[in-house]
């Protein structure tokens, strides 16, 4: 049997658990719009029924100038 410590712990965490729930539905918005580029691409139906569904990849690189490349390049060479 539970002491009455500890049973007026587990309701304190049922209750705390419960108002975390009801906090967190509140505040998130889930049926908020997404930008179209956010937004899943839907592919053409494939025959194949192992295929799996492919979505957009983004991929951020920054500018880089040809003379850095070179300089890089012969970073490498001198120091192997």
């Amino acid at each position: 049997m539970l002491t009455k410590g500890a049973t007026w712990g587990l309701a304190g965490f049922i209750l705390g658990t419960a108002l975390s729930g009801i906090a967190v539905g509140a505040l998130w918005h889930p049926t908020a719009a997404l930008p179209q580029s956010e937004k899943p691409q839907v592919q053409a139906p494939v025959s194949n029924a192992g295929a799996l569904l492919v979505l957009p990849q983004r991929i951020v690189v920054s500018a880089v100038k040809d003379d850095e490349v070179e300089a890089a390049i012969n970073t490498f060479a001198s120091a192997a």
